[in-house]
């Protein structure tokens, strides 16, 4: 849920490799940038993700946060529950191994920032990304 996936690998590859025999995944308001293949996981339950250009603040600086206008901002589904925890992202990740609250602004954005939604500390007061939920990450 409300993850961000940065692949700089020129010839793709696997976002989420799933052992054989796992449970499927619930895969939801994800961002994939650059080549790859979503999942290898054939019965993964894919809700509303995105893979394409978000419109980053800095790619290059590693700033994965999005601009105003990107394709992502309001288009995420409502995560909803899962086995009595609450879904929605309460934080997300500020370099280096920081966080902070998540706000969400009119409807959920895709991946792991919310343009406008930064909050306070704890998270109080909406919804965000972290703790297993919510975060960015990069493959090399």
């Amino acid at each position: 849920m409300n993850n961000t996936f940065v692949n700089e690998r020129p010839n793709g590859g696997t976002f989420l490799n799933i052992g054989s025999g796992a449970v499927p995944a619930v895969v939801r308001n994800n961002l994939f940038v650059e080549p790859g293949t979503l999942t290898n996981q054939g019965n993964a339950s894919l809700g509303t993700n995105f893979q394409g250009e978000p419109m980053f603040v800095d790619q290059a600086a590693f700033d994965y946060r999005l601009q105003d206008g990107s394709p992502c901002v309001d288009k995420g589904e409502v995560p909803g529950m899962s086995g009595g925890i609450d879904l929605p992202p309460r934080f997300h990740y500020v370099h280096p191994a920081g966080s902070t609250g998540r706000t969400t602004v009119g409807a959920l954005d895709i991946g792991a920032y919310e343009v406008g939604g930064e909050g306070g500390s704890d998270g109080s007061g909406g919804s965000g990304g972290a703790g297993g939920r919510g975060g960015a990450r990069e493959a090399r």
